[in-house]
């Protein structure tokens, strides 16, 4: 689902296939959608920002906090989104 960039990072890490295929069911499509209202419907690109999150995922998985999976994983959309050099119209309000 989310191609070879996660497969190799999910070697290096200790996240499993299974429970990386779990969290991807329960959150990809929420996260796509809640990036592509940041972005401003710009879906490419939220393509590339959701992908770039569960990558970040896989590579930090040992560090994290089990229990705050879904909270990891909206803040560093919200983190992606500011460090981009674009100007864009910052859109509050969250679609959790």
């Amino acid at each position: 689902m989310l191609g070879t960039l996660i497969d190799n990072k999910n070697q290096k890490s200790g996240i499993s296939n299974a429970e990386l295929e779990r969290i991807s069911k329960e959150y990809y499509l929420p996260v796509y959608k809640y990036c592509n209202v940041k972005l401003g419907d710009e879906k490419s690109y939220s393509d590339d920002v959701t992908d770039e999150i569960f990558a970040l995922l896989c590579e930090k998985w040992d560090s994290l906090r089990k229990e705050n999976v879904k909270a990891w994983i909206y803040r560093t959309a919200d983190n992606i989104h500011c460090q981009q050099d674009k100007p864009r119209n910052y859109k509050l309000g969250f679609l959790l």
